[in-house]
Parts: C-alpha cells; sequence; structure tokens
C-alpha cells in the first residue's frame, strides 16, 4: 500500500506502508513524515485532510498496547488542525485526483511490472515527476469542492 500526501507548499515523501497499516503504524508514519512538514509550514495554519477510512479515526488498540492514543485525540494533542470530512464524500480529496495520473503514467503504453520492486520504482518516479504546478492546481480545486459539496447536500461532485 502506499501513502503520500501534498499541498500548495509541496508534497511529502511517498511512502509504501503495510496492507494492514493500523492505528499504531498510521501514527508513527505521520510523526515521521507529516509532523515534520507541518512544522516547517507552521505558522500557515495548514488543515490536514483524510478521509473517514478506519485507520484514519481508528480509536481501538492493539491488546497490552498502553503507547497507543485513538487517532482523532493524537492529531488533537499535536495540534494538527483536520478539515472536517463528510461521510460519502471522497470528491473532497484531490489526493485521489494525483492517484489517478499518477496510475496513468505507470501503466502508460500497457507498461507491466515483473517484481514489486520495478513497481515500487515506478511509483516513486511517477510521484517524483509531479509538477508544483499540478500540486497548486489539486489544492486550489478545495475551494470549488467544498462548495460543490454544501451545494449538492453531499452528494457527488465534478470531481
Amino acid at each position: 500500500m502506499v501513502w503520500g500526501a501534498f499541498s500548495a507548499l509541496g508534497k511529502l515523501e511517498l511512502c509504501f506502508v503495510s496492507t494492514r497499516m493500523d492505528g499504531r503504524e498510521y501514527q508513527q508514519h505521520l510523526t515521521q513524515s507529516l509532523l515534520p512538514f507541518l512544522r516547517r509550514f507552521r505558522r500557515l495554519g495548514l488543515v490536514y485532510q483524510q478521509d473517514n477510512a478506519g485507520v484514519h479515526v481508528s480509536k481501538n488498540k492493539r491488546r497490552n498496547d498502553l503507547e497507543f492514543v485513538p487517532m482523532l485525540d493524537w492529531f488533537q494533542t499535536k495540534g494538527i488542525n483536520l478539515l472536517e470530512w463528510p461521510s460519502r464524500s471522497p470528491d473532497l480529496n484531490p489526493i485521489e485526483n494525483l492517484w489517478g495520473i499518477m496510475v496513468r503514467r505507470i501503466y502508460q503504453d500497457n507498461r507491466e511490472y515483473q517484481t514489486v520492486n520495478q513497481l515500487k520504482e515506478a511509483i516513486t518516479e511517477a510521484w517524483d515527476s509531479v509538477s508544483a504546478e499540478l500540486l497548486q492546481k489539486l489544492a486550489d480545486s478545495m475551494k470549488n469542492r467544498i462548495i460543490q459539496v454544501i451545494q449538492r447536500f453531499g452528494n457527488v461532485t465534478d470531481y
């Protein structure tokens, strides 16, 4: 599984995470990648956007896991502002558009990969080739995405 994040200010390092990522692994990953990015731009008051995937809102901890903090509490203790996410609204997430662009690049000309490492290299190359202009365009689309979700009462948007 692949995790990535971006803003108009740039993109974070792409990470390959386990297919069974739980809240604890998610917190570790965010600590290593998201927190340093947010610290660099802390004066801008950035808002982190994620959907309501189970790992993103996890409350459950493993047995004997005294260190796990429920995700929403973790974000609050780290001072991370979250975009309130309506249910059934994947239209709001511009990373989904970016993943689509990357998939088309990775598999253009019906390209196939023989190994997982070859595929990871292609994914990383596609991520690295994403331009600042594209990131800006996707970030700028947020205002219109939110307006459409409100206007359409949470139904499907043009995104």
